[in-house]
């Protein structure tokens, strides 16, 4: 009985350090615009900001995109996610696609999500087509939330056309290892500038409800000596 206990125990702490090192996986930013494709890992050396889990990348991408600040924040145990960003296009028309990865283990302590975005849209005002940018939230490669903004002014030259938009919806996480990708397509059709911050919510759980959480899980562990006791 013993040795069964003890070969449990091994198996059960070897689980659990390996879902904590599928939940610390390294967030990721990845920037192209179909050319040229820029990695940036948490901690490597593109990566401009020192604090843990928050990425950032500033410089170019190819050569059209030459003027761009992304921040990635991927903090996501409080139940956060974050992607900030300024890109401009100084040499006429280019898509950018900006994707921040986080890889996480779950379940997960709810399974309600919001996603919300806000930003700037600005171009020549003059131009036929107009630039644009559309936020998908994919989770493990399934998109579940897409949202769609257009500049429509018209009036006057390069002024910033806001926007802002958001999205709930519920999903099932179950044990193992997840990826969570916040993909943003940027797409300048004429020399433009977008700017925006999007953030990827969920419900931190209620003090009463991790109390109850903890009595039972107490409770199972005073079960456990008692049976071992008898045994």
């Amino acid at each position: 009985m013993k040795k069964t206990l003890a070969k449990g125990l091994a198996l059960a702490v070897l689980g659990t350090a390996m879902m904590a090192g599928s939940a610390m996986a390294v967030p990721t930013l990845t920037l192209s615009d179909g050319v040229t494709t820029i990695n940036v890992a948490d901690g490597s050396p593109l990566d401009s900001n020192p604090l843990a889990k928050v990425v950032t990348y500033n410089g170019a991408v190819g050569s059209n995109w030459l003027l761009n600040v992304t921040t990635g924040q991927g903090n996501y145990i409080p139940g956060f996610l974050d992607l900030n960003s300024v890109d401009n296009t100084l040499g006429g028309a280019g898509t950018l696609t900006i994707n921040f990865q986080n890889k996480i283990t779950g379940p997960t302590p709810t399974n309600d999500y919001t996603s919300q975005v806000g930003g700037t849209l600005a171009q020549n005002p003059n131009a036929t087509l107009k630039n644009g940018a559309s936020f998908d939230l994919k989770i493990d490669g399934l998109s579940m939330s897409l949202l769609n903004f257009l500049n429509t002014d018209s009036t006057s030259p390069f002024t910033p056309m806001s926007f802002s938009g958001s999205d709930a919806f519920t999903h099932i996480l179950g044990a193992g290892a997840h990826t969570i990708d916040m993909l943003v397509t940027i797409s300048h059709k004429n020399v433009g500038a977008t700017s925006f911050n999007w953030a990827v919510t969920t419900p931190v759980p209620e003090p009463a409800t991790m109390l109850l959480l903890g009595s039972g899980l107490a409770g199972l562990a005073g079960i456990g000596r008692r049976r071992m006791k008898k045994v």
